[in-house]
């Protein structure tokens, strides 16, 4: 057996689903899940669907352990002509999210400015492919947000 979680939400936010979609991934990741009003959550214990293979991230299906990942985990892989950049500018990200919690996101968003947005920070914070001139706009805002950081 393998546990699903399904969220349902309501009609009006289908042109949002992507950023639900990351706002789930990323609450789960922190180890909290807040639903506002109309959206609804199950977790479901799906048989293995045949054919189709179903590894829980536990390693204790039938596959045994997943094979392990070439990055560590939590760990996004970041190639190309300013990779080094954008580590730098990620691990500031994951620095500024740790201290701040749920809800910095949007602050952070306002005071870069330049069409940059929560769900683009969040795509960040998992690793997206953005372009660098948002990378670079968010290096921006976190300097002068949060310079300590």
């Amino acid at each position: 057996m393998s546990s699903v979680l399904v969220v349902t939400v309501p009609s009006e936010l289908d042109g949002d689903l992507y950023q639900m979609r990351n706002y789930v991934k990323e609450s789960l990741e922190l180890g909290v899940l807040i639903v506002g009003k109309g959206v609804q959550w199950e977790l479901l214990e799906l048989p293995e669907l045949g054919g189709v293979r179903v590894q829980d991230p536990g390693g204790t299906g039938p596959d045994g352990p997943p094979e392990a990942p070439d990055e560590p985990e939590g760990e996004v892989a970041f190639t190309g002509c300013g990779a080094k950049e954008k580590r730098r500018i990620y691990e500031a990200l994951r620095r500024y999210r740790d201290r701040h919690g749920l809800g910095s996101l949007e602050p952070l968003a306002e005071a870069a400015g330049q069409g940059l947005t929560a769900t683009v920070l969040r795509e960040a914070l998992l690793g997206g492919k953005l372009p660098m001139e948002t990378w670079r706009a968010i290096g921006s805002a976190l300097d002068r947000l949060d310079p300590e950081g």
